[in-house]
């Protein structure tokens, strides 16, 4: 145990359980993974009181709350969140000034005021509006407020009469808040938490003295740094400014540099400000991303004879076809995001359930998210819609392509039979318009898997068995290759509605 640890314990100055937690601190790694561990269990607690919490306002409110409920249950929540919140953050802030004390060889009553400072701060930042004072409960609020917000419009739009009898189709809903008030995020902002408070405690200590001229950035120096914090490594700082001076990015406030961050700092003197780092590690800035047009001509030239790579009814793709195919989807006209790109990848698709789609484009009516051409099969998305985007309006799109220009009329009469005009769907209230509509919604979910997967086979298990099928055996259900379902010479209609 630290000497003066043991000497304070024998004063009775502290017991002996107060000295094994502050001896803890003695041991960065530990001091660390014992904070992010405390603030972890608190925000994860937190947010799920909130979620329960604004779960009782909405059952309440029949599910529709006023525009004043809202306002008052977050205006609210700043209270509420940080009261769950404050007694895990004091112990950790606390703590790390005890340990910052004692490492600087400062008596007791020093620390004491030390950690008076420190409380003070805990309260004074995690309380303020401010916009600059990222981290702060509110600010933390006004994140989750504006996702909440986009999730329940989502879900009063789509979702909120799934499953009757099932609390509105309230888990649907759940499922949708999950990043919002989940343990990702409460990982998130500990680690976060944890780095702002380490260095807020070290700045109370040195601050005050006379000597520390500054302070030296210290990443994590390991490989998951990142082009943020790498070029930081070493970086000075005067001790009256609280930026530091990026290669490209100009000042910047930190550390915390970014959410998850993890770099600390060091304090500097005269002498030792101009000195390098003792570390053998060295930032290595990642390679350069390929310019678009480069890449756009090597895919070009990449791309196999089209008969290497039409599906068969057989369906047997390998993955290098399927990447050529979707090479070929991505390069007309360049009109198609890198996050669609991935949207499409992430799903797996058969090659037959994009074959015949000529392009994906972009427009600018917002009365809409995206459309498909039942002529053409061409496949339109709003124009920089964040919600066509989030809610992977591509995947529906493509499910209208396997059901209106792909599927076979056994294979259509046989999903016109389950979908019943799309009487049946519990998807979104936006399927029951029709069963073209109930196929796409339900082929979107069964895509994206994960619990919309779930969602779809507990709740309508025969849309789930259907499109199953047309996933597993498309060339039982979908025309050979190249072919499609020609609506000049038939109506439409009859298979959409």
């Amino acid at each position: 145990m630290n000497p003066l640890l043991a000497a304070l314990v024998a004063a009775g100055v502290i017991d002996q359980a107060t000295a094994e937690r502050l001896n803890r601190q003695m041991d960065s790694a530990a001091a660390r993974a014992w904070a992010e561990a405390t603030l972890e269990r608190a925000n994860v607690g937190a947010l799920a009181g909130q979620q329960e919490r604004m779960i009782g306002l909405l059952r309440n409110s029949n599910f529709d709350p006023t525009d004043a409920q809202w306002r008052q249950f977050w205006h609210d929540e700043d209270a509420r969140l940080w009261a769950d919140l404050s007694d895990s953050y004091r112990d950790v802030a606390s703590e790390r000034a005890a340990a910052q004390a004692i490492i600087t060889a400062q008596d007791w009553s020093t620390w004491d005021l030390l950690n008076r400072d420190v409380d003070e701060w805990v309260n004074t930042y995690y309380t303020s509006p401010g916009l600059l004072d990222v981290g702060s409960v509110p600010n933390l609020n006004t994140t989750a407020r504006e996702q909440v917000a986009d999730a329940f419009l989502r879900w009063t739009r789509g979702g909120r009469d799934l499953a009757p009898g099932a609390d509105g189709g309230l888990p649907v809903l759940i499922g949708q808040l999950e990043p919002i008030f989940g343990p990702v995020r409460a990982k998130r902002i500990a680690v976060t938490e944890t780095t702002r408070i380490f260095v807020e405690g070290n700045r109370s200590v040195n601050d005050a003295n006379p000597v520390i001229t500054g302070y030296q950035v210290l990443t994590a120096a390991d490989e998951k740094v990142c082009p943020t914090c790498g070029p930081l490594q070493g970086v000075f700082r005067d001790k009256a400014s609280r930026t530091y001076q990026h290669p490209t990015m100009g000042g910047i406030a930190g550390p915390p540099f970014h959410v998850s961050c993890r770099c600390d700092e060091i304090e500097a003197t005269s002498q030792t400000q101009g000195i390098a780092l003792n570390s053998s590690w060295q930032y290595k800035e990642p390679p350069p991303k390929e310019p678009k047009a480069v890449k756009l001509t090597r895919k070009l030239q990449a791309i196999d004879d089209p008969s290497n790579v039409s599906a068969t009814r057989d369906e047997t793709t390998t993955t290098a076809n399927a990447s050529n195919w979707e090479n070929r989807l991505l390069i007309r006209k360049g009109k198609y995001t890198a996050d669609i790109r991935e949207q499409i990848e992430t799903a797996n698709l058969p090659l037959s359930h994009i074959d015949g789609i000529p392009e994906i484009s972009f427009f600018k009516d917002y009365s809409i998210r995206g459309d498909y051409d039942m002529t053409t099969r061409g496949i339109r998305i709003a124009h920089q819609d964040r919600d066509a985007l989030d809610q992977r309006t591509v995947l529906h799109e493509i499910g209208h392509n396997v059901h209106m220009g792909r599927m076979t009329d056994v294979a259509a009469d046989e999903w016109s039979a389950i979908s019943d005009h799309g009487k049946t769907c519990r998807v979104s209230a936006y399927g029951r318009t029709g069963q073209g509509e109930h196929f796409a919604e339900a082929y979107r979910d069964y895509a994206r898997g994960g619990w919309r997967r779930d969602a779809l086979k507990e709740n309508e298990p025969a849309a789930y068995a259907f499109i199953e099928n047309v996933f597993s055996n498309p060339g039982k259900y979908l025309l050979p290759a190249g072919e499609y379902i020609d609506y000049d010479t038939r109506d439409w209609l009859l298979r959409y509605k």
